[in-house]
């Protein structure tokens, strides 16, 4: 198994999140076996225009890099629904179940499925392939309608606003949730609230991110294809490393790798 995902991510801190997945060895199995049962051989995959105009068209966006493969997912699976017809086309649908599939098997949320589904179909993963934050306007039909989107397993946290809303409450509460549900923030054992939720704080942490990322990430790869050595060190350059000697970047690596094991 020869398989590689490129990341084309500007925000070290989301590339990061990524990386620590896609570059898991147990994520890049399951991506390959995935892909064989779809008989996939090449990337991206490729649609075929179909009898509706809005499928076209988001077709279009995606070739242009505009919106992202779960985006065509979402309209087809809209077309399908509005006029009462089973596929617009045969593999997306078969692709997004084995997505979520792998999505859940790594223990990942709905903000990831974007992340899988174009590894699996495309092998490069954007900025709009994770959208952790998301706006949504409440009403009635569109409660309904996210009710019907929404799994057993799915688990969303909303902070409510309205035009008299200030900034300061909003960050308030979303300090609030970090720390007491998302467990991303720290909290200090003298804080009053600790004893109050702390059942409810999430036991599992996120991956630790630095801005070295990309640079351990490209010296992960170019020694998991090529032993790294002094000399090729110099050979390649792998960018700015070259202050960097030898026992730094095998120790890099090393973590890096530790790190891509929590993903089993």
């Amino acid at each position: 198994m020869n398989i590689k995902i490129e990341i084309d991510i500007m925000d070290d801190y989301k590339y990061g999140l990524v990386a620590i997945l896609v570059d898991s060895p147990y994520f890049l199995a399951s991506i390959y076996s995935a892909r064989k049962e779809l008989n996939i051989n090449e990337l991206p995959y490729q649609f075929k225009s179909t009898p509706y105009k809005e499928a076209n068209n988001v077709i279009d966006y995606y070739k242009r890099g505009a919106c992202s493969i779960y985006d065509v997912y979402s309209c087809f699976y809209d077309i399908c629904r509005e006029h009462s017809i089973p596929l617009v086309d045969s593999t997306l649908p078969q692709a997004y179940k084995l997505a979520k599939l792998i999505s859940d098997k790594f223990g990942k949320n709905r903000s990831y499925l974007p992340v899988t589904l174009a590894s699996l179909l495309v092998g490069t993963i954007r900025e709009e392939d994770l959208i952790t934050t998301s706006g949504f306007l409440i009403s009635k039909e569109s409660l309904r309608e996210l009710n019907g989107d929404l799994e057993e397993s799915d688990n969303l946290l909303a902070i409510i606003v309205n035009r008299e809303s200030t900034l300061n409450e909003v960050k308030d509460i979303f300090d609030f949730y970090s720390k007491y549900h998302f467990g991303t923030k720290k909290v200090e054992k003298k804080d009053a609230f600790l004893n109050i939720y702390k059942d409810e704080i999430a036991k599992d942490k996120l991956p630790s991110t630095r801005s070295t990322i990309k640079t351990v990430r490209e010296w992960y790869w170019w020694n998991k294809e090529d032993k790294l050595t002094p000399s090729k060190i110099l050979k390649y350059k792998l960018g700015d490393n070259l202050g960097y000697n030898i026992k730094t970047i095998e120790m890099a690596i090393s973590r890096y790798k530790k790190s891509l094991l929590q993903h089993k």
